[in-house]
């Protein structure tokens, strides 16, 4: 969570998406993560494929 912090401090990456891989399944996880500046969540375990089709989708 603090890269997560600490990215959407630097001004440089406010275009930059970021994409949480997280085992964290909660609603208090999620809601953190956005909060944090998130902008997408994925839960483990996850296929490499779904990762790159999912990040195919965003960019």
């Amino acid at each position: 969570m603090e890269v997560l912090r600490c990215a959407r401090a630097n001004a440089n990456l406010d275009d930059t998406k970021i994409v949480m891989c997280t085992a964290k399944t909660s609603p208090e996880s999620e809601r953190k993560f956005r909060d944090l500046g998130a902008d997408h969540i994925l839960h483990k375990p996850f296929k490499p494929l779904k990762l790159a089709d999912f990040i195919r989708s965003i960019v």
